[in-house]
């Protein structure tokens, strides 16, 4: 009798064990979202008064190297000049297992001509959605310092364009004779 006991007993501890595993490996479906990859290239330099304006495309690329699909994200990128947000496109968008997807602000102008560190970040796009470490994170952006790379004279083009006028019309006289 002792020995059937311990018989069902083991059974049954047997049987809750493999439930328990299939329970666990039916509910390992998870996603992790992870910023890959951040760029800023510079598309445009204007001068106006004493202040250069430079314009940037920004690309950030975010990866899902989960199982599942995300909930819906929205990437933000925080703006130093005025502390406040931006929001990349698209807006709340999710990711499939294994795919990336970039993110693109076309041009982000500013005038601040040392260097830039811009807070890239990423969270669920509902305020219902718990942050945690596979739906939020961030990077930062280093932006290095503005340096003109024009070595042209600014009053040669003048020059140049005032020989050329003269040329043009005390040539013209000095041929004609």
């Amino acid at each position: 009798m002792k020995r059937k006991m311990t018989k069902i007993l083991m059974y049954l501890l047997i049987i809750f064990f493999a439930i328990s595993l299939f329970i666990n490996s039916a509910n390992a479906n998870y996603y992790d979202i992870s910023i890959v990859d951040t760029k800023a290239d510079q598309i445009n330099n204007q001068t106006v008064g004493n202040f250069t304006i430079r314009t940037f495309k920004i690309t950030i690329v975010l990866y899902n190297s989960g199982d599942d699909i995300s909930e819906e994200i929205t990437v933000k990128l925080k703006e130093p000049e005025l502390d406040n947000y931006i929001i990349f496109s698209p807006l709340n968008e999710t990711l499939q297992p294994g795919q990336y997807k970039s993110y693109i602000i076309e041009e982000w102008p500013t005038a601040i001509a040392g260097e830039i560190l811009l807070n890239i970040s990423f969270e669920p796009s509902s305020p219902d959605s718990q942050p945690n470490d596979y739906n939020t994170g961030y990077q930062i952006l280093k932006i290095p310092a503005f340096t003109s790379d024009s070595e042209s004279t600014p009053g040669f083009s003048i020059i140049l364009m005032l020989a050329s006028l003269s040329f043009y019309l005390f040539g013209r006289n000095w041929i004609k004779k």
